[in-house]
């Protein structure tokens, strides 16, 4: 192991300068006004110093008093000290909870805030359970080491520096068993925090699943429940719990070492040197004050002590969570406007300009798409599972960027356009609509800036919902659940059709939108729809026969290529695929079923 010291305290300095360049640098940006800082800083030098100056007050007050005289004036000195060192510690807390609370709050805005702009190939890759655990536990790690950790190492290396020079000035000999303690230490401790790194990156890991887990199974208990899979994920959640007790109990073995050993290590000098003096007080090389002041320093020494002992493996700790908060920060958000350079077209409408996208390398979703849509028409992509149909609607939303290929819109590439502005003009109507916690109204305005009350209603009786809501007791203001849970199908579709309505967007993009709907509301929503579909560009992707039948074109894909594209009664003459797709759902509507 003493081969190996060299190495390990090597890579130790080596991973905080890498810190001092990433980290620390970062974290500035979060931190209150320089003021607040060196004000903090200089409060717990001032309480250190005043530490460090009892002892040498204890060794001169009890050389030189005199039992039978002791003045008042000393003892009011005693007290002042005892005093202002409460205050200095007092204050000195405070404002170091103070900083690391107002770095974490600062530090969350710009994680939440770049989580909410993250592109969605971020969460293609990424559970919302781990970005959870990430942005919550992990922050409470760094709020931790900035509020405690850090203000104890600092303060215990201050102390034990001082103590080093204040023990010197007493007595030279102390001094080096204060070295051997320190050396024995390092030479401890150090090898286990590598230990203590690798243990504390499998918590965090392990808890960062169990939140994914959790936030899995409560968000979809229904479909557990219905699924009678239960004990399944129970087995599975136990397997997770169980791997984080196994870490949990390997971390408390190394705090049950190293505490225990440093308390142990700190006693034992502290007996040899109370021995010590005691020998050299009787010999008159020692004075009782001085020995005094020197068991104080030893005594004083002991929670600093362990605290430093503690820091290597919570600086650790920090370092994992650090790592894990910047592999967040360090995605690009999607709020990027691509230049244009010369990604112009001569023509207005959306158009798709030789296309080509893949998810994985090895695998083309769209294989040069090419076609156009023009003001006020309405075109219906259609095609059998997997053939890339809301590929194409993700496409347009900039979910996801061609590999090659521009898509343009009035005469502009689209990613040469704001994405807020951009999205701005698009309404976006799906078979599974999204319904958000929180009131009627605010799923219905959800998103949308521009506004009037008058909109509301208006949207809300084409879609027929008028009479639905003006029966329950909190009308607008009703809670409609978590995922909408209080609202069945067609309402949830409708209100989604509605918020479409309120939006007033130049493209609509409708992904079976009339889905979950019962014959007499579709024909009431298809007309409000047929009034939304007018003066916009609409893409439909659609199954139903009804929905396609009258669209100004209809694009059959197939293998991520386009087929062939007509009206609906050419098609069904000239194109087999179309023709076997028709024939299918007459089949099922047949059999009393809707959709293909």
């Amino acid at each position: 192991m003493n081969k190996k010291l060299p190495e390990i305290i090597s890579q130790a300095t080596l991973k905080w300068r890498n810190y001092m360049k990433t980290y620390k640098i970062k974290l500035k940006y979060y931190m209150p006004s320089k003021k607040k800082i060196i004000g903090t800083s200089v409060l717990v030098l001032a309480n250190t110093l005043i530490a460090l100056i009892i002892p040498l007050f204890y060794m001169k007050f009890i050389d030189t008093v005199n039992i039978a005289h002791i003045k008042l004036e000393n003892a009011i000195i005693i007290l002042s000290i005892f005093i202002i060192q409460i205050a200095f510690g007092t204050l000195s807390r405070y404002m170091l909870n103070y900083i690391a609370q107002f770095t974490i709050k600062e530090l969350r805005k710009e994680l939440w805030r770049t989580t909410v702009h993250l592109p969605i190939e971020y969460f293609d890759q990424h559970s919302s359970g781990e970005l959870m655990s990430q942005i919550i536990n992990d922050t409470q790690i760094v709020k931790s080491f900035l509020s405690q950790d850090l203000c104890n190492a600092f303060s215990g290396i201050l102390l034990l520096v001082g103590s080093i020079i204040v023990l010197t000035v007493i007595d030279w000999k102390i001094t080096l068993v204060m070295g051997t303690l320190i050396i024995i230490i390092i030479f401890v401790i150090v090898p286990l925090g590598n230990l203590e790194y690798k243990i504390s990156k499998k918590i965090q890991k392990e808890i960062a699943f169990m939140q994914s887990t959790l936030n899995r199974v409560l968000s979809d208990i229904r479909m557990v429940k219905f699924s009678t899979a239960e004990s399944q994920e129970i087995e599975r959640g136990f397997k997770n719990i169980n791997n984080i007790f196994k870490s949990g109990v390997q971390e408390g073995k190394f705090m049950a070492i190293v505490e225990p050993f440093t308390i142990g290590v700190l006693m034992v000098v502290t007996i040899v040197v109370f021995s010590y003096g005691a020998i050299r007080i009787d010999n008159g090389t020692l004075s009782a004050g001085s020995l005094v002041a020197i068991i104080y320093c030893l005594l004083q020494l002991l929670n600093p002590c362990v605290e430093i002992t503690n820091f290597y493996a919570r600086y650790n700790k920090f370092l994992g969570a650090c790592e894990n908060l910047e592999s967040i920060l360090q995605n690009p958000t999607e709020e990027i406007a691509i230049d244009e350079k010369e990604n112009r077209h001569i023509e207005n409408g959306l158009i798709f300009d030789k296309v080509t996208f893949s998810y994985a390398k090895n695998k083309k979703i769209l294989q040069n798409v090419s076609f156009q849509v023009r003001q006020n028409e309405k075109i219906a992509i259609v095609g059998l599972s997997g053939a890339g149909k809301t590929t194409i609607l993700s496409l347009i939303e900039r979910f996801y960027y061609p590999q090659s290929g521009y898509i343009y819109f009035n005469g502009s590439a689209i990613n040469g356009i704001n994405l807020k502005n951009w999205r701005n003009k698009i309404a976006y109507v799906s078979q599974e609509n999204s319904i958000m916690e929180g009131t009627i109204k605010d799923n219905l305005v959800y998103g949308i800036e521009d506004y009037v009350e008058v909109d509301i209603e208006k949207a809300i009786e084409e879609v027929g919902l008028e009479g639905f809501i003006n029966e329950l007791e909190g009308k607008y203001n009703t809670e409609v659940g978590e995922k909408g849970i209080k609202l069945s199908g067609g309402q949830k579709q409708r209100i989604a059709i509605a918020r479409a309505i309120i939006r007033k967007p130049e493209i609509l993009l409708l992904d079976e939108a009339t889905a979950h709907l019962d014959g007499i509301s579709e024909t009431r929503v298809q007309k409000a729809l047929e009034k939304l579909m007018k003066d916009r560009i609409t893409i439909i992707v659609a199954h139903r026969l009804s929905t396609v039948m009258d669209a100004d074109q209809i694009l059959i894909l197939e293998n991520g290529k386009i087929n062939s594209q007509g009206k609906h009664e050419e098609l069904l003459r000239t194109n087999m695929l179309y023709k076997k797709l028709v024939e299918q759902q007459l089949v099922k509507n047949e059999k009393g079923v809707q959709n293909v």
